[in-house]
């Protein structure tokens, strides 16, 4: 059983009219040690948890940085912002997961693809190999977004392009209809990428987002030749 930590909201700030970016820093010397790609689970009274990925590589003073999706399909999500606004303090328990640059060692080149919020711990996994690994292999981030205004991380991720000549990103819009002058690519995110990668050879793809989206994914991809080894993802897709 993880022990129970108990941490401090030191910043909260709506990205989007859905999306809250929060920072955390433990109290009472509780750090949790994690590796980038991983997750923790926020502690309600009620003995309910929330699994929230974190955004950051880890740092000195042990902060955690969270992108919280709160509409009306994430009531936990809500409650969980509302007692957080109220109390400033959470507990926290974790590190999870296994979706770590570890698993591809192997690879000849990293795709990340990311549904929404699901850029959350792909952005701590992009961090750790570009500023902290140093990894030089060819770099690819596919990102599907609702709105045109859902890609908050856009002017971060155009910065590293522009730093790194082997990562590139593409947003997939799958609302076009919300954004007329919309000139990127259109359509699940998933499905973009099988489109641009019909045969998957020696890749690895980090895969993180909606159920629906990562199970499709999974499926489209291995039948195009990805092994189960390759995609890595903490969801139990069977």
């Amino acid at each position: 059983m993880n022990k129970e930590n108990l941490y401090r909201c030191h910043y909260l700030h709506a990205i989007t009219h859905d999306i809250m970016l929060f920072k955390l820093i433990p109290l009472y010397d509780q750090q949790i040690n994690y590796t980038p790609g991983q997750f923790v689970e926020a502690i309600f009274d009620n003995g309910k948890v929330l699994p929230m990925s974190i955004a950051n590589i880890p740092n000195s003073d042990g902060e955690l940085e969270f992108h919280l999706r709160h509409n009306k399909e994430h009531k936990l999500a809500q409650d969980f912002l509302a007692s957080l606004k109220k109390n400033n303090t959470v507990y926290l328990r974790g590190p999870f997961g296994a979706s770590v640059l570890s698993k591809a060692v192997n690879a000849s080149k990293l795709l990340f693809v990311a549904g929404g919020t699901g850029i959350t711990p792909i952005k701590a996994l992009l961090e750790d190999a570009l500023l902290i690994q140093k990894e030089q292999k060819p770099m690819e981030l596919y990102w599907g977004i609702r709105h045109a205004q859902d890609a908050y991380q856009e002017a971060l991720l155009m910065s590293w392009q522009q730093q790194f000549p082997f990562f590139s990103f593409e947003l997939v819009l799958s609302d076009p209809q919300s954004y007329p002058t919309w000139r990127g690519p259109v359509g699940m995110v998933h499905e973009y990428v099988a489109k641009k990668y019909p045969h998957f050879h020696d890749e690895t793809l980090f895969v993180s987002g909606p159920f629906a989206m990562v199970k499709a994914a999974s499926t489209l991809f291995s039948g195009q030749g990805l092994k189960t080894e390759q995609f890595i993802c903490d969801m139990k897709l069977d």
